[in-house]
Formats: structure tokens, sequence, C-alpha cells
């Protein structure tokens, strides 16, 4: 619940402030008040200053960037924000906020691989956390053919450089990019083949995602 429905952010997430006042400049945002039976603080959004597990060490969000989608008439279709952290592997699943997401109303459309296709790999899509908040009505934004149906040139190429930024985000220079740099180039080709086979053969690519991310950990 915590991920799809319209409730504010918890008031010690830092960036919670800066992402809802710029949503604010072009939608009303509609949060509710949930509370669960002997629980007492309300149902807040999952984000929080740092993110991590268990068996991974925990990482810090370090700035939060957006980016604006305009529609065929020059307004806003969407306004999308990315929190940056070290991009040093996968966001861990039981973090609950892996992947770029679409809302709309404030409520998330769709699951956290629905916007992989912005990647330049869609592996890349698990290091991300942000979202596409859209400004359109409903039915325009519940599936990704709106960035190929709604959007003129001008656009493609915002989505085309959201794209590009990503990508160099997630893969720059650091030494160790991921757990699979550390291992000899036989048995890292092993392991990236073996995730294709998981994703290729499985009807269901969350299941397949988490399953590939707690190898990973294994292999950290």
């Amino acid at each position: 619940m915590s991920q799809v429905a319209p409730v504010p952010f918890a008031p010690e997430f830092q960036f919670g402030a800066q992402i809802t006042a710029k949503l604010q400049e072009h939608v009303a945002l509609t949060e509710l008040e949930i509370r669960v039976s002997g629980v007492d603080r309300p149902i807040y959004r999952p984000h929080h200053n740092v993110f991590g597990s268990e068996e991974k060490h925990e990482g810090v969000f370090e700035t939060a960037s957006f980016v604006e989608i305009p529609a065929i008439d020059g307004k806003p279709a969407a306004i999308g924000w990315v929190l940056h952290h070290d991009y040093e592997g996968a966001i861990p699943t039981d973090a609950l906020v892996k992947g770029l997401r679409l809302r709309s109303g404030n409520i998330q459309v769709g699951d956290p691989s629905l916007l992989e296709e912005l990647f330049v790999e869609p592996r890349f899509n698990a290091w991300a956390v942000g979202e596409v908040q859209g400004l359109l009505r409903m039915e325009k934004i519940a599936g990704i053919d709106l960035l190929a149906t709604e959007a003129p040139e001008a656009t493609r190429a915002v989505i085309v450089e959201l794209r590009l930024t990503l990508g160099r985000l997630m893969d720059d220079e650091t030494a160790v990019r991921s757990p699979l740099d550390r291992l000899p180039k036989a048995q890292r080709t092993m392991y990236e083949r073996f995730f294709e086979l998981v994703y290729q053969c499985s009807s269901n690519r969350v299941a397949a995602a988490a399953l590939v991310d707690r190898i990973l950990l294994k292999v950290n």
C-alpha cells in the first residue's frame, strides 16, 4: 500500500518536500492519511534517506533531479524525478523503492518494470529510484505507448536525453559497479548468460528481477 496509494512522503525523508513542491507546480496532489490499527504512525511512502538490507551495505541518496516531458501543445505531459546514489548495484527489493515508476493522480500505475525500456539496458532500472508523474488523463498514461503516440519529435528527444543521462549516471567509471565485476571474465559471462535465461524463461519479470537480485547479493 505504501508504494501504490496516494500517501505522503515521511516527514524525515529529506527530499520529500522538494519533490512534492516540484510536482505541485503542475498538479494538485491528493494525499490521504491512512492508518492501520495498532500502528502509531500513518502509512507513508517507503522512501528514506538511506537504503539497504540485512545482506547488503547501506547506501545514501545524495541528490534529486527533475525532468519535464512536454505534450504536443508544449505543456508538461509528465514530471519525472530521480534520486541519485553511488550506483554500485541494484537497489534491494525489500527497500520497496527500486525502479523508475509511473504514477497518475498520485497513484502508482503498473509495476516497477513498466518503464524499463527508457534505460540503455533494462537491468539499470533496478539501480534507479524515481518516478514519472503523468499529468494527462489516466487512460493516456496507463501504458508505455504514451511515449510513442502522444509525443512529438521534441518530446522524443527529451525521452532519449533522459535515457542517455540515466545510462551515463549508472555506467560511469567507478572501479567496481556490480558484484559481477569482481569475477573472472569467464565466470562473469556465465552469470550474465544465466541471468538472460532467467528473464527469457520467466513469465513474471518482477519475480525474475527479484531472483537475480538475490543471486547478486550472494555473489557480493
